[in-house]
């Protein structure tokens, strides 16, 4: 019903369309939506940009309270996110149950984000039904060092 109401420039990912994707981070999931694109960092997505303008005009919030990451995160080289930018590449997808891209600004909208604002929801007390469970596993091999490092998540909620 969400992603039937995201009329005009609005977007709605819901968690399973987050599931889809084969990313690890929200900044990889987001790369699929229509007018946006991502800054990488050694391979990874950190940052997003909504419509051709920068990171630093697009404002972040988690569960509608602004957040900000900026000397959070190092880049690649080691150096801290001095910028305004919100960094993506600290969350997991699997946190999130949706995400509103909002590409134009509106009267119902808190101002700050120039190009667009994101919203991150997580997953609420009483927010399904009955009993709900997910869970994601996956790994990665380095031919480099020949590591296997393995990574799960699991989200159990009952009402």
């Amino acid at each position: 019903m969400t992603k039937r109401e995201a009329v005009g420039t609005r977007e709605t990912i819901i968690a399973q369309d987050i599931g889809k994707f084969p990313y690890l981070n929200v900044a990889d999931s987001l790369s699929r939506v229509p007018g946006i694109s991502i800054e990488e960092d050694a391979g990874e997505g950190r940052q997003i940009t909504i419509r051709g303008l920068g990171s630093r005009y697009v404002k972040t919030t988690i569960n509608g309270m602004e957040s900000a990451s900026a000397g959070a995160a190092t880049d690649a080289a080691g150096g801290s996110n001095t910028s305004r930018a919100f960094n993506f590449n600290v969350f997991a997808s699997e946190l999130f149950t949706q995400i509103d891209i909002n590409k134009t600004v509106s009267a119902e909208l808190e101002d700050g984000g120039i190009s667009g604002s994101v919203n991150l929801q997580t997953a609420r007390p009483f927010q399904y039904d009955g009993f709900k469970g997910a869970y994601n596993v996956n790994t990665r091999y380095s031919d480099v060092d020949e590591d296997v490092s393995p990574r799960a998540s699991f989200m159990l909620a009952t009402s």
